[in-house]
């Protein structure tokens, strides 16, 4: 959306029947002085009468080509739930017009943010690389931009890019509206294949954005000319001259990201989400400020599992021993330590630590936890990051809030990352219940008497195994199984776009795993007991109401808009 030239908008605002006052739109929103315009629309400040709130309007001419635009345009926003992408926040219509109300962001657009001397190259790429990430959060959520450019990129008063304007986006799952052979977006920024009519997709969203990133570095695009038919012509040619060439002081792999995401044949671009990554590292290199703040950033995978392991040795010393407050803080820092400076040999050693302490009731059960522990790290080798994580699970389960760790599943990038994090936490959760008391077995009290009770003395492995086996009973491993299978669907769940669906999906998912586990459980209530609060928490997080209050402003959207959207 462009700045509004002085003197001219009044004249085209009072075509389309839109006062140049302030008005009262919607029922609540006053409507404040001009501060951009599109083609076929005009943005301006408002200030909501209810929620008290500042805002930005956008309105739109009830043409029936552009409602049918706008209801994408609102469906598109409805599915993004991102701090990099400018909020929907009411919608509906006027006098022969619609409304759109957005969140207003107050701060220039990424050109204007531009000082005439240019900025720094670590600011640029930190700046293309938060448009990647929302890129990244929107291609996911099956929506593609088609018109990222400067004007479209805010910059917040915190500094960071917001990404805005998706009234020409398209909904990959969705019928699009284009017709064939023409065009859509603005061609100075338009891969080849957009400025050719063909098919479209993410990449040519990470080609726009890093051709934004080209003109940000040279000053300049190459795309741009006063005739629309010569910068099509350009922009289906993939004319660009070489980033090395006019900045021949940049770091050769700097060059190299930015010409990965302008390369000519879309299948041969990075995702937004390498790309991201990529411009986010050589910001550091670039940024001494960055630098800094990725430091930070780098060693919370480091500080992370350290700081559960260390709250799991201080719970275990506290359990199985007759130590003092200080030699348990002692310990669980020392623990801490040891898996912050070798994760996977630390955590060894922690784990045979606590295989001997128990072994000194019984060496058999001894032996038994060291061979769960040495092969949940085993397995897990090739994530030295994540060694911490199935720790996780033992803590949430001591706190009623196993759920909660089973969503956090859906973090983990990888299925194979997931299915290992998952089996190992309920691995160490069964170890843990059973020999810290033998209550709260999974997600419910054991029947069993606690296990460094039950196997007191015995020292053959084999038989510890058939002690607990004929302890536990087959009900164990069938919840087990179920709360695997409820941490390997919660990565559908967080696709699901923030509100009453996801909240009526998480319910869903909750009621499952109640009625799973209380089936299999000699104790329903006590189930019900364990897994609820942390239920809650979890249909809490996918209904995110502060945020729904937050778009609302404190009254029910107005969405007159007529028909489905």
């Amino acid at each position: 959306m462009d700045p509004a030239p002085r003197g001219s908008w009044p004249q085209w605002s009072n075509l389309h029947g839109m006062d140049s006052r302030p008005t009262i739109v919607l029922g609540r929103y006053r409507m404040g002085p001009l501060i951009g315009r599109g083609a076929t629309s005009s943005v301006r400040r408002a200030a909501d009468t209810r929620g008290g709130a500042d805002v930005a309007v956008k309105t739109i001419p009830s043409d029936p080509d552009l409602l049918a635009r706008v209801a994408v345009e609102i469906r598109a926003a409805q599915r993004l739930d991102h701090p990099g992408i400018v909020r929907l926040i009411d919608w509906g219509e006027g006098n022969d017009c619609v409304h759109l109300v957005w969140e207003l962001v107050d701060g220039p657009n990424l050109k204007e943010a531009v000082p005439e001397g240019g900025a720094s190259d670590g600011w640029c790429f930190e700046r293309i690389a938060e448009v990647m990430e929302s890129l990244d959060h929107a291609h996911s959520r099956e929506v593609v931009h088609r018109d990222v450019k400067p004007a479209n990129i805010l910059i917040d008063p915190r500094g960071r890019a917001r990404l805005t304007d998706f009234g020409v986006a398209r909904l990959v799952d969705e019928r699009g509206l284009t017709v064939a052979g023409s065009l859509v977006g603005t061609v100075a920024y338009m891969a080849p294949e957009q400025a050719r009519a063909e098919p479209i997709g993410p990449a040519t969203d990470v080609y726009a954005a890093s051709l934004v990133l080209y003109e940000l570095l040279t000053g300049q695009n190459p795309l741009n000319h006063r005739s629309p038919a010569e910068a099509a012509r350009r922009a289906a040619a993939a004319e660009l001259p070489s980033l090395a060439e006019l900045r021949p002081d940049l770091p050769s792999r700097a060059v190299a990201i930015v010409e990965a995401g302008l390369h000519p044949d879309p299948r041969q671009r990075p995702s937004a989400a390498k790309m991201a990554r990529a411009l986010h590292d050589m910001s550091i290199r670039l940024t001494p400020a960055a630098r800094r703040g990725a430091a930070v950033r780098r060693l919370l995978p480091t500080l992370a599992p350290a700081a559960l392991w260390g709250v799991l040795a201080v719970a275990a010393v506290g359990a199985w021993s007759s130590a003092s407050a200080p030699e348990t803080m002692l310990a669980g820092i020392a623990a801490g330590g040891a898996v912050a400076v070798w994760p996977r040999l630390g955590a060894a050693v922690l784990v045979i630590a606590a295989a001997l302490m128990l072994g000194g009731r019984s060496a058999g059960a001894g032996l038994l936890l060291a061979a769960i522990g040495l092969s949940t790290l085993a397995t897990g080798l090739r994530w030295p990051r994540l060694v911490g994580v199935p720790a996780l699970a033992p803590l949430a389960a001591a706190a009623g809030l196993l759920p909660v760790a089973l969503m956090a599943v859906a973090a983990l990038r990888t299925w194979p990352q997931r299915i290992w994090a998952t089996a190992a936490g309920m691995a160490l959760t069964l170890a843990w219940q059973l020999w810290a008391g033998g209550s709260g077995l999974l997600i419910g009290p054991s029947p069993s008497r606690a296990g460094a009770l039950a196997l007191e003395g015995e020292d053959n492995l084999f038989r510890v195994i058939d002690v607990l086996g004929s302890e536990l009973g087959p009900w164990v491993g069938w919840q087990a199984a179920g709360l695997l299978a409820a941490a390997l669907v919660s990565p559908v769940l967080a696709r699901i776009p923030t509100g009453p669906p996801a909240a009526v999906a998480a319910g869903i998912w909750s009621t499952a795993l109640l009625v799973a586990g209380s089936a299999l459980s000699p104790d329903p209530a006590a189930v019900v007991g364990a897994v609820l609060p942390g239920a809650l928490l979890v249909i809490l997080w996918a209904w995110r109401p502060w945020r729904t209050l937050g778009r609302l402003g404190g009254e029910p959207a107005s969405a007159t808009l007529r028909g489905p959207v």
